[in-house]
């Protein structure tokens, strides 16, 4: 956990270490000058989230509207904003700040190259507990889910919680509840909206890229450590038997054919479209959950052909491509699926490419969907 604090023109940046299912989960909270001291001080390989307080983040309490954003943004693009916020029973506790406000540190992680998974501000994952309250750096009080207070309050590296009756040190709590929320899902709490949507499963995948690599790497050194000491024994045996000659040949040629098969199976594997961000099956469930009742799908190509099938040819896919035909009651029906659609995240934008009455007065239609990269 990396705390930043705007103070002005100054920056102060705090951070400290969560270990899950350990008896001494915090580490304690420690100042430091740069981005590159945290990662020189706790590593490259840990992910990192960045929770953002002071000058230039702001905190509002307001009844649930689903223009909340445009009703915050007095000048400007919404865009332009990190939102995190929580949805009580009647109200939204809101914390938000310009997105270029952090251009410079997010420099400075990649330059250390540090894994910046998460970003949030002020104290909104606290607002999964259904009963505190807290004063100081920010002034809020929850009862029973409902937001009572939430404002800002005054800096202060020693504020409490009081959950239950008890204290409890409020960075050491942000920290737990962070990561619960990341480990999870709550629908009601969202942290930095819009801006690091894959940079936890990047930093999954990255994982999986250097453990399946360290193995890999392993796997052929031993098995060249192998092959040298057992055409070691060869050559020794060479001079006294000739047939022992022709068994290193064959085997030869099957490590060989093995490194052949390797080949094509990976061009089998690219190709196919299973190293994408999310398996085939994940988009053909999320489709076909949301398909209204009075519209039928006649065929769904996920993953279209560029070129068509030749022998001896390499396939070529379309990986962020999704063609969908079917029949619908009425073009109502159909717009309002197409606006569903559009509300997907890993949906960039859906195109009507065909739209036909036959002579049975069935309206026919064709769809065309971007995925985002």
């Amino acid at each position: 956990m990396v705390f930043l604090t705007f103070d002005g023109s100054e920056r102060i940046i705090k951070s400290a270490e969560y270990f899950e299912n350990e008896k001494k989960a915090w580490s304690g909270l420690q100042t430091f000058d740069s981005v590159q001291e945290i990662v020189k001080h706790y590593g490259n390989s840990k992910p990192y989230h960045l929770n953002v307080n002071g000058t230039g983040v702001l905190s509002r309490k307001l009844m649930h509207s689903p223009t909340f954003k445009e009703d915050l943004i007095v000048s400007g693009d919404k865009s332009d904003f990190t939102f995190s916020y929580f949805r009580g029973q009647n109200q939204l506790a809101v914390s938000f700040f310009r997105t270029k406000l952090l251009d410079e540190i997010r420099e400075e992680f990649n330059e250390a190259k540090g894994h910046l998974i998460g970003l949030s501000s002020g104290a909104i994952a606290l607002m999964t507990l259904q009963n505190f309250e807290m004063s100081s750096l920010y002034d809020i009080e929850v009862s029973a889910g409902e937001i009572r207070t939430f404002k800002k309050g005054i800096s202060d590296d020693r504020v409490r919680v009081l959950v239950e009756g008890e204290y409890v040190n409020y960075f050491e709590l942000l920290s737990k509840m962070t990561l619960a929320l990341l480990k999870g899902s709550a629908d009601e709490v969202i942290l930095g909206e819009g801006d690091f949507t894959t940079a936890s499963l990047e930093y999954t995948e990255h994982r999986k890229f250097v453990f399946f690599g360290v193995s890999i790497t392993l796997l052929i050194l031993s098995v060249l450590l192998a092959n040298f000491f057992y055409h070691g024994h060869l050559n020794d045996r060479i001079a006294q038997q000739e047939l022992d000659l022709s068994v290193s040949q064959n085997n030869l040629t099957q490590l060989d054919q093995m490194d052949l098969e390797i080949m094509r199976k990976s061009e089998l594997i690219n190709a196919s479209g299973i190293m994408s961000k999310h398996f085939i099956a994940y988009y053909l469930d999320e489709i076909g959950q949301s398909v209204p009742l009075r519209l039928n799908l006649s065929e769904m190509n996920v993953y279209p052909l560029t070129k068509k099938l030749k022998a001896k040819h390499k396939v070529e896919v379309d990986k962020h491509e999704i063609k969908i035909l079917g029949t619908t009651e009425n073009n109502e029906v159909l717009d309002d699926w197409i606006e569903d659609l559009t509300a997907f995240d890993w949906i960039e934008s859906v195109k009507l490419i065909g739209y036909l009455i036959d002579e049975k007065e069935v309206p026919h239609f064709e769809l065309k969907l971007k995925l985002r990269e």
